[in-house]
């Protein structure tokens, strides 16, 4: 079965996994060094099962 590594949601990290788009306004607040972080974190473990399911690259750019 899948287990997906996800962050807690009311971290930033968490909120960028989720991509539910509050996660670029917290990112766009946040520390540069913290965002720089967590995006690269995302990239790099994407967490969905599929990652061709959706299309994220906008969303992380």
């Amino acid at each position: 079965m899948f287990d997906p590594d996800i962050a807690p949601s009311g971290t930033l990290l968490g909120l960028l996994q989720r991509g539910r788009g509050d996660g670029t306004l917290h990112a766009l607040a946040a520390p540069r060094a913290e965002a720089l972080a967590a995006l690269h974190h995302c990239v790099l473990r994407d967490p969905r099962r599929d990652w061709q399911v959706e299309n994220r690259s906008l969303y992380y750019a």
